[in-house]
């Protein structure tokens, strides 16, 4: 071995970048086990405010898929079948999957896809229209009501949050230190 590459008492050069990646790996571990920790925390909190975490996921993976319009029919199917099996849905639930009006106007569709996007947290990048038009203005304005009432609700959250946090117990004062030399008081 040469001299050049001895670290330390028998570790070289190599088991001390090793040695650092598994540090690295050690703290990733770490910080991947709190965002898991703080993911599974957010997931309870939804299903306590009566969302289903398992339908949440799966519809936020078919949104993401970019062919959503596809996987909705899909279910639909599955769900007929199912009907049709002897399942207990009702032939009389049309409301299965809820739908958009077919009669809504160029702008009650633009209102409803910026309200949502404001309420989601999408950014104005969002809107399909050209802001200088009037559908853009439309979808403009319910964006930021979106935004107003995603705030409110962010708002809620945190009260609720913050009202089931323990108080503190401040058993003991803390003493201000440099009060205390400022008084000549000893610190040991």
């Amino acid at each position: 071995m040469s001299a050049e590459n001895t670290i330390g008492h028998n570790a070289t050069r190599d088991d001390a970048v090793t040695m650092y990646h598994l540090g690295q790996f050690r703290v990733a571990k770490k910080d991947k086990a709190s965002a898991d920790g703080e993911y599974s925390s957010f997931l309870s909190r939804l299903e306590s405010k009566g969302i289903d975490k398992a339908a949440a996921k799966e519809a936020l993976k078919i949104v993401e898929s970019g062919n959503a319009a596809e996987q909705l029919d899909y279910w639909a199917k599955v769900s007929c079948y199912c009907r049709l099996l002897g399942a207990p849905l009702e032939s009389n639930q049309p409301d299965l999957f809820v739908t958009t009006p077919t009669e809504q106007t160029p702008e009650e569709k633009a209102a409803e896809q910026g309200f949502g996007s404001g309420v989601l947290g999408d950014g104005q990048d969002h809107c399909p229209h050209s802001f200088e038009q009037p559908l853009g203005q439309v979808w403009m304005n319910a964006w930021h009501e979106g935004c107003r009432v995603r705030h409110g609700l962010q708002g809620e959250e945190k009260a609720e949050a913050s009202a089931e946090q323990p108080a503190a117990a401040d058993d003991e004062p803390q003493a201000d230190i440099e009060d205390d030399l400022d008084q000549g008081v000893e610190l040991s």
